[in-house]
């Protein structure tokens, strides 16, 4: 099994939560890295790999704020990259791969 989510190690103020949904992060889940290793053992999961994919994909967001130039985004992208609640701080996208053995 394999699958990639975005993840919120603590809760996210609504006003924040809806600053990042206008710039296109639609979906956290409010967990961590070990609760999804919890939950794949839970599932019957082996070998169960997670890579945090975040360092790769704040480059990606860091291009798209250079790039934007709406200025109703700039909030957005202030709590994405640059508040307590930035990528690698509270926000982290990861991959998750496990086997059934």
């Amino acid at each position: 099994m394999i699958l990639t989510d975005v993840i919120a190690t603590k809760r996210i103020p609504e006003h924040v939560g809806n600053e990042l949904k206008s710039i296109g992060l639609n979906y956290l889940c409010y967990a961590t890295k070990n609760d999804f290793k919890e939950w794949m053992t839970s599932a019957g999961l082996k070998n169960i790999e997670i890579v945090d994919l975040t360092p790769l994909v704040k480059q990606i967001w860091e291009e798209r704020y250079h790039k934007n130039t709406i200025p109703e985004h700039r909030e957005g992208y202030h709590y994405l990259l640059n508040s307590e609640f930035r990528l690698g701080e509270t926000i982290f996208y990861i991959y998750v791969k496990g086997e059934k053995l």
